[in-house]
């Protein structure tokens, strides 16, 4: 196999590895500096501004979807309040699959931003905001 940046495939994933298990051991520590709730649409719990969402709603995710938001989330972002253009596509990516698959199409077609986290009331009574 060709070599990439200079790196064999072998290495590269095993600094992937590093990297990754970096950043889990980083969000795990991660205390709760400030107010920050899960990204779960309607989910009030507080969350360590480094992670995602509370325990529940980020198993609800399929690991694909976990994948990318590991793979796109820097250490520190949410302390420079900096998350990069991949990780924001993810997010807003990702909000639009949890509506799509456990919301209904009037908060798709509300024109809400995905960040408001306020889903529609048919989410609510679907327990799609639970």
């Amino acid at each position: 196999m060709p070599k990439i940046d200079g790196y064999e495939p072998h290495e590269l994933r095993a600094m992937q590895a590093i990297a990754l298990r970096e950043k889990v051991e980083h969000v795990k520590g991660a205390p709760q500096t400030r107010c920050h709730h899960c990204h779960w649409p309607g989910c009030k719990t507080q969350v360590p501004p480094a992670m995602w969402g509370c325990k529940r709603h980020w198993f609800k995710l399929p690991k694909g979807w976990r994948d990318q938001v590991w793979a796109e989330y820097e250490i520190g972002q949410e302390w420079r309040g900096d998350p990069s253009d991949g990780y924001l596509a993810v997010a807003v990516q990702l909000q639009t699959w949890i509506r799509l698959t456990h919301g209904c199409s009037e908060c798709l077609g509300s024109g809400k931003s995905v960040f408001e986290n306020k889903p529609c009331q048919a989410c609510n009574e679907s327990g799609v905001a639970q």
